[in-house]
C-alpha cells in the first residue's frame, strides 16, 4: 500500500490518496549516508537527483516535526542502547543508538501516513482500530508534581499538552533531564488500541492509527484490509464486536 500525500509550503497536508502499488527501488541508504548528505557531504558519490530527493524529504520532515511540537506533541525520546557482542556471544560493551535527523525523516513519514489513513476512514464514518492515547489523569499529574518538587523541579500545570511539551523542552538542559523525562513518561496513560475513541495525546493528533507495519503488527494488517475494501467497493466497515475484540487482544 502507498499513501500519496501532498503538502503545501506551510507543511499542511492538502491532498491524500491511497493505492496498492509496486515500489521500484532506485537507491538504498544507511542512516549514516543520509546524515552525511544532510550535513553537506557526499563522499559516496550519490547522484544529484537522489541527493535532492533526500534533502527535500529532510526539509519536510523537520517542518512536520516543528508543527507537531508546536501543537503540543511530547518530545519523550528516551535514548535506546545496543548491546555489543563478540564472535563468541560475550558482551563487550554498550552503545547508545543515535537518534538524529536521518531517523526523524522515517518517523515523520510514518506518522504522516498513519494519520492520513486514520483521518480518511474515521472521517468517512468507518470505525477502525485506532491507536488511542488519552490525556493524563489529574491525580497522577499531582503525584508527579510532588515527586518533581522533591528533587527541586517546578513543573507548573502540565495536565495540558502544550504546557507539558514546554516543560519537557525546558528540562532537556537539566542535569537530570533524562530521568525527569522517564518520570513524566511513566505518569502518562499507556497508549492502547480502541475501536470507539480516537486521538493521540502524546503526538497531538486528533486522528491516529497504526498502518505502516503490517508485517509485524496485526492492527496495521486489519487497517490495510479495511482500506482495501473501502477503495475497491466503498466498504471497509467491520462489526463493532470484531473491532472491540481485536482492540482488547492487540492492546
Amino acid at each position: 500500500f502507498s499513501a500519496f500525500l501532498t503538502f503545501n509550503d506551510k507543511g499542511e497536508c492538502i491532498a491524500r490518496r491511497f493505492a496498492k502499488s509496486i515500489i521500484r527501488s532506485k537507491a538504498r541508504f544507511t542512516y549514516e549516508q543520509v546524515m552525511a548528505l544532510i550535513n553537506g557531504r557526499n563522499n559516496a558519490g550519490i547522484p544529484k537527483r537522489q541527493v535532492a530527493a533526500v534533502l527535500a524529504i529532510h526539509e519536510l520532515a523537520q517542518q512536520l516535526r516543528k508543527l507537531r511540537f508546536a501543537a503540543g506533541a511530547l518530545d519523550l525520546e528516551v535514548p535506546e542502547t545496543e548491546i555489543l557482542l563478540d564472535d563468541y556471544g560475550e558482551m563487550t560493551g554498550i552503545e547508545e543508538r543515535p537518534y538524529d535527523e536521518s531517523h526523524q525523516m522515517v518517523e515523520e513519514c510514518m506518522v504522516a501516513a498513519n494519520e492520513a489513513v486514520a483521518k480518511e476512514l474515521w472521517g468517512r464514518g468507518i470505525k477502525i482500530l485506532a491507536r488511542l492515547h488519552e490525556p493524563p489523569d489529574p491525580e497522577r499529574m499531582e503525584m508527579l508534581r510532588a515527586d518533581l518538587a522533591a528533587i527541586g523541579v517546578k513543573c507548573g500545570d502540565i495536565t495540558h499538552g502544550r504546557n507539558m511539551a514546554k516543560f519537557l523542552a525546558k528540562i532537556k538542559r537539566h542535569p537530570l533531564g533524562r530521568t525527569i523525562s522517564v518520570m513524566v513518561l511513566r505518569s502518562l496513560k499507556r497508549a492502547c488500541y480502541d475501536a470507539r475513541n480516537i486521538g493521540h495525546f502524546g503526538l497531538a493528533k486528533d486522528y491516529y492509527a497504526h498502518f505502516t507495519s503490517p508485517i509485524r503488527r496485526y492492527p496495521d494488517l486489519l487497517l490495510h484490509r479495511q482500506l482495501a475494501d473501502f477503495l475497491a467497493k466503498g466498504g471497509g466497515r467491520l462489526p463493532q464486536k470484531i473491532l472491540d475484540g481485536a482492540a482488547k487482544r492487540c492492546s
